[in-house]
């Protein structure tokens, strides 16, 4: 899988995370809006992703848009673990990797998406417990939080501005901005919410690698590499 770390500095890897974030629970995203903050339109961010995950005419029919060697960024984390975003032309896929190199998948943005894959407190713990780029960290696993019931909206929203401004990535009012439009897209999940069980935590959206309708097995072990990811 080719590593394209470069791309966490264009504004279109960011347009394209955040435009097409957070699946069934938000009307339709603003991309026009993600897109100018981070300084593109929505056509020069839909070229750059087309270029960047390789899509080509027929590649649905051929793969489902789901390609053997998809771009990918890759961040150390706490505990020996990764986190490696894969970027296909069907979608986006979250996965954690563990210290022997097992790959578990924490969330997808597709047609079939997986979410939420985290708490929004869970991707601020995982970026500052990394040992290095924890603003980037953060940013590239707010898209598959929800803010959920009972959540406090404005430290999550706090939290992301502060996440956008150290990243260096943008000026500070569009910092303010995109954390805005992200704690609303994102607060459209409080219809679900979060509960701590033995094994972890579990959320009510079934789609969730965590949620109701995942076999237990698999979310305790989500759940065991959330918790390390998290410097627990």
């Amino acid at each position: 899988m080719p590593l394209r770390q470069g791309a966490l500095a264009e504004p279109g890897l960011w347009a394209a995370l955040y435009a097409q974030a957070f699946g069934p629970i938000s009307e339709q995203p603003q991309p026009h809006a993600f897109c100018s903050l981070v300084g593109l339109d929505e056509r020069g961010a839909q070229e750059w992703l087309d270029g960047f995950t390789g899509w080509y005419p027929g590649v649905f029919d051929e793969t489902d848009g789901y390609l053997d060697d998809p771009a990918t960024v890759q961040f150390a984390l706490a505990g020996g673990m990764k986190l490696r975003v894969e970027f296909h032309p069907c979608g986006t896929y979250w996965f954690l990797t563990d210290m022997e190199g097992v790959d578990t998948e924490l969330a997808e943005l597709s047609g079939h998406w997986r979410l939420p894959g985290l708490r929004w407190q869970e991707a601020v713990a995982s970026g500052r417990a990394a040992p290095a780029d924890n603003a980037l960290v953060v940013l590239l696993l707010l898209p598959i939080v929800w803010l959920t019931a009972g959540e406090d909206a404005g430290a999550a929203r706090s939290a992301a501005e502060l996440a956008w401004t150290n990243s260096g990535l943008v000026s500070g009012q569009s910092a303010s901005a995109l954390a805005e439009l992200w704690a609303q897209e994102a607060s459209y999940g409080s219809d679900y919410a979060w509960r701590p069980t033995p094994a972890g935590w579990a959320c009510s959206a079934e789609w969730s690698t965590r949620g109701d309708g995942t076999d237990a097995g698999a979310a305790a072990l989500v759940n065991h590499l959330v918790r390390a990811a998290s410097g627990e």
